[in-house]
């Protein structure tokens, strides 16, 4: 009986560490379709790897940036706060909340909730200050849309 439940807990442990494996290969599969801007073969494989786990954050993190790069905004806002719920926190995560705002028409609240923002990361804050200047734009306030523009 004890060999019997020693066998089960060696299978258990060795089938978790493949999940593992299958979790972080998924992830960098989405991550090669997504620098070929193969947006639609990123959300297939991210969307089968959540069906196996759907606590991956980095998985919804990416799944949301390919979705708002398909304009799917409102599709992306649900994965990135998924994302940001289960613990991710980082400025590309912060950049993109801001420009999904931006791209369903949310501006002022953009602007509120980003406005005196400033990221640590270079590209994260130019692709934050390029959400808060079409945010600005939309909300008829250039001066601030031009200097945005120029910080970025």
């Amino acid at each position: 009986m004890t060999t019997w439940r020693a066998m089960t807990a060696i299978v258990v442990l060795v089938a978790s560490g493949c999940s593992v494996d299958a979790d972080h290969d998924a992830i960098a599969t989405a991550k090669r379709h997504l620098s070929d801007r193969k947006y639609q073969e990123a959300v297939i494989v991210l969307k089968s790897a959540l069906q196996k786990n759907d606590q991956l954050a980095e998985a919804r993190y990416l799944l949301g940036t390919a979705l708002l790069e398909q304009r799917d905004g409102a599709g992306a806002m649900f994965e990135l706060q998924r994302a940001q719920a289960l613990g991710l926190d980082s400025d590309q995560l912060t950049a993109k909340l801001a420009r999904t705002l931006v791209a369903t028409g949310k501006s002022k609240e953009a602007v509120e909730k980003y406005g005196t923002t400033s990221l640590k990361d270079p590209k994260a804050q130019a692709e934050l200050l390029t959400a808060l200047a079409g945010a600005y734009i939309k909300l008829g306030r250039l001066e601030q849309a031009e200097s945005a523009v120029n910080a970025a």
